[in-house]
């Protein structure tokens, strides 16, 4: 009997191109916050060929919830090391691995409305969607993107629920 974690890793693994990310040579510091990405995440990484300098990556459920002193000390702390060690990014996952932060090279945080805004581009410019959602808070320059696309923009509301509605009933 395959686990389910085994399964997630399998499907994970065949739905990128490990073979154009292998010869790459990634090195990513990733926060995992205690959470369960912990358990999950790095072999995933590894088959793809990147090195990991993982912080918090073993669960402890008496710190599953972050104050919010404790996430500007990990995205302080994730700024530090990355080009410390010369990574090519830094992430910070949330412990459930729902929300990510982002950190450059240089140490520079990605705030979230530039990330939606960069893998907005990147999926349009990829997978050519003729429809895509986001949260209404959404920078307006995505809207400017779908139309060089010919991608129809749909706005949910800014929790997953919103999301998650708009995959079922839009069909995004």
């Amino acid at each position: 009997q395959i686990q389910i974690t085994d399964q997630y890793r399998f499907n994970f693994i065949n739905q990128v191109n490990a073979e154009a990310i292998k010869p790459k040579n990634f090195k990513a510091v990733i926060d995992f916050s205690y959470g369960g990405a912990s358990q999950i995440l790095p072999p995933i990484l590894g088959r793809l060929g990147i090195n990991v300098v993982a912080l918090n990556a073993y669960l402890e459920g008496h710190r599953l919830d972050h104050d919010p002193i404790e996430s500007l000390r990990s995205v302080q702390e994730v700024q530090k090391i990355v080009p410390i060690v010369n990574a090519d990014v830094g992430f910070i996952l949330n412990a459930s691995a729902e929300k990510i932060l982002v950190i450059d090279e240089s140490g520079k945080f990605f705030d979230h409305q530039q990330l939606m805004i960069a893998i907005s581009q990147l999926a349009l410019e990829t997978y050519h969607f003729k429809k895509i959602a986001v949260p209404v808070d959404a920078n307006i320059f995505i809207e400017e993107i779908c139309s060089k696309s010919g991608c129809e923009l749909v706005y949910t509301s800014s929790d997953h629920q919103g999301m998650m509605n708009a995959v079922i009933n839009q069909k995004v």
